[in-house]
């Protein structure tokens, strides 16, 4: 159970309300602490906004080669000329 201190913000409690990994007592804490802190609200809604862009996104697949081609950059080192 997370229980914040007077002026500490609820950056933990916001990751976790995200997940649904709130207890009762936890989302409580959460939104009376979201009541009066607009620090914490404007957080949640970032988060939020980030999760539903990402949402968006389509899938695709690496190259087959990538692996290869990461190898042979590391093992060229800085000079390689293989496009990344």
């Amino acid at each position: 159970m997370t229980i914040l201190r007077p002026g500490e913000h609820a950056d933990e409690l916001i990751s976790a309300s995200l997940t649904g990994d709130l207890t009762e007592i936890e989302r409580a804490t959460l939104e009376q602490h979201l009541a009066g802190c607009e620090r914490c609200r404007d957080t949640l809604n970032a988060f939020r906004e980030e999760r539903r862009l990402i949402s968006g996104m389509r899938h695709l697949q690496p190259p087959a080669d990538l692996g290869a081609r990461v190898r042979t950059g590391i093992e060229a080192g800085a000079s390689g000329s293989l496009p990344w």
